[in-house]
């Protein structure tokens, strides 16, 4: 409106006054993701006080929060309690009260319905089986470490005829005989 002074100047005025003010009470940090996803899966019973109340404060907020963590919940206890008979009515409420992230997960739990039910209900377990199919691929990835040192070797100052030649086929038969009978293979 006519005032020919520059910003500078407004500013430096304006600073001392800025300052004097009392600054306004900052609320509660938010908690992270990382925080909040452990908060809703873990059990209830292994949340300290201090995680329960912000948990119960975040829930307050968030309704829609609240009823992810209710279908959360009720899915653990499927899992626990081996009631595959009762997924059916879980997808159910799922689709009627969930969010994009559930019907997400409730398709692809339909797309093979009979053996995720099976999985929820019979008591067989494919975890030794893992168990041995990540013991083979950890041992496929020492073979490889040991064959990129080797190719690393060459390319340094060492000379060639000092590096140690293994090529991948050597360094599995040597691993495999190390623990054949920790797999009980043959």
């Amino acid at each position: 409106m006519g005032y020919r002074g520059s910003d500078k100047t407004i500013r430096r005025y304006l600073q001392p006054l800025r300052s004097a003010r009392d600054p306004l009470p900052s609320g509660p940090a938010a908690p992270s993701v990382r925080q909040a996803t452990g908060w809703l899966t873990r059990h209830p019973d292994r949340l300290t006080d201090d995680e329960r109340t912000q948990l119960e404060a975040l829930l307050e907020r968030s309704p829609a929060l609240a009823t992810t963590r209710d279908l959360v919940h009720d899915f653990a206890e499927i899992m626990i309690e081996r009631r595959g008979r009762d997924l059916g009515a879980w997808m159910t409420d799922v689709d009627t009260k969930g969010d994009r992230a559930l019907w997400s997960f409730v398709t692809g739990l339909r797309r093979d319905l009979d053996a995720v039910i099976a999985g929820l209900t019979l008591p067989y377990s494919s975890g030794p089986v893992e168990g041995h199919i990540n013991r083979i691929k950890m041992l496929n990835a020492r073979c490889t470490d040991a064959q990129t040192w080797t190719c690393s070797a060459n390319v340094s100052s060492t000379p060639y005829s000092q590096v140690p030649q293994r090529n991948h086929e050597e360094c599995a038969r040597s691993i495999f005989a190390e623990h054949r009978q920790r797999f009980q293979l043959w």
